[in-house]
């Protein structure tokens, strides 16, 4: 990439999410930043996910997910998310299995549960269309968790 193209990409803001889906009794997750609000009617998200993140393909066969806001303050709930076993990943963390299957921690300010509608794959990240059939926020007042916050912004080199 352009480097002065990469120094003006690192100016974006995003949120920082968990995504999260469950495949044959197993929960899986992962922490993203690009994440948006597609539509309104239907309720869509885009959700960009590199494509060789190892999360990628049991989303794709769960055909549900979740998008989780973390509060500002959840910083610390990153690390159980970057074990390098999938399976662990929710180990020792309180979460809710909603009726679609798909797990969602009970203490974040927020989530939507979303159906995959499709996928695109224009590069090295797979756009998941997803759409919202459910969500709830579990804390009126909490602050969002963001790049800034974390003083770092990924642009999709790992």
């Amino acid at each position: 990439m352009n480097p002065e193209i990469e120094k003006v990409l690192s100016k974006f803001s995003y949120g920082i999410y968990l995504l999260s889906c469950r495949y044959e009794d197993v929960n899986y997750g992962m922490i993203i930043s690009w994440v948006t609000q597609a539509s309104y009617d239907p309720p869509l998200v885009l959700a960009s996910v590199k494509r060789t993140r190892r999360v990628l393909p049991f989303i794709e066969k769960a055909k549900y997910f979740s998008l989780q806001v973390l509060e500002n303050t959840q910083a610390d709930l990153l690390a159980s998310f970057k074990t390098p076993n999938l399976e662990e990943r929710f180990a020792g963390l309180s979460y809710q299995v909603l009726d679609t299957g798909v797990p969602v921690l009970t203490n974040v300010l927020a989530y939507v549960e979303c159906k995959l509608k499709e996928i695109f794959t224009p590069g090295d990240h797979a756009l998941l269309v997803g759409e919202i059939v459910s969500g709830e926020c579990f804390k009126e007042h909490g602050i969002p968790l963001t790049c800034k916050d974390l003083g770092k912004v990924y642009l999709g080199k790992y």
